[in-house]
């Protein structure tokens, strides 16, 4: 990558634009972006510092449109992108990240105790944990927040 190729990479990436839109800009593909970023990390330190600002402003813009009350929608905005989830409606059948873990590990702790035979436990476990990522694989992300939806049965 030329010096003009990172700093037309970084440019692109200091609009808001993905990692990939700036690789695609400059003509360079993703695997000597790695293999420069591995070399050297210079070039994903001015890439990271370029989106964060990026991403700083505009939550600024949006926070300063916010304060006056006829942009509302604005302050909305923020909430629901940012504090996700607290602030998204979630529909029925919703949980959280730190929900699903949390019941994954009490039923977990629930085999240890009542379970005493060493194949039986393990065995038990190992289903667990395949019903448990068989059930996430079907479930979807709810965007802005760490919320599982589960689909209607």
């Amino acid at each position: 990558m030329t010096e003009q190729q990172a700093n037309d990479f970084v440019s692109v990436v200091s609009t808001g634009c993905p990692v990939d839109t700036g690789l695609d800009v400059t003509g360079v593909s993703a695997e000597e972006y790695d293999e420069i970023t591995r070399a050297d990390g210079e070039l994903a330190r001015r890439a990271r510092r370029a989106a964060g600002l990026a991403e700083f402003h505009q939550l600024r813009n949006i926070k300063e449109a916010g304060t006056d009350p006829k942009n509302w929608r604005a302050s909305v905005w923020w909430l629901e992108r940012c504090r996700g989830d607290r602030y998204l409606s979630k529909p029925p059948r919703t949980f959280t990240q730190q929900q699903v873990e949390a019941f994954h590990s009490d039923v977990a702790q629930l085999i240890d105790s009542q379970v005493r035979h060493q194949d039986d436990h393990e065995r038990v476990l190992e289903k667990l944990s395949e019903l448990a990522d068989e059930h996430l694989d079907t479930a979807s992300t709810t965007p802005g927040t760490d919320s599982i939806t589960t689909p209607d049965e």
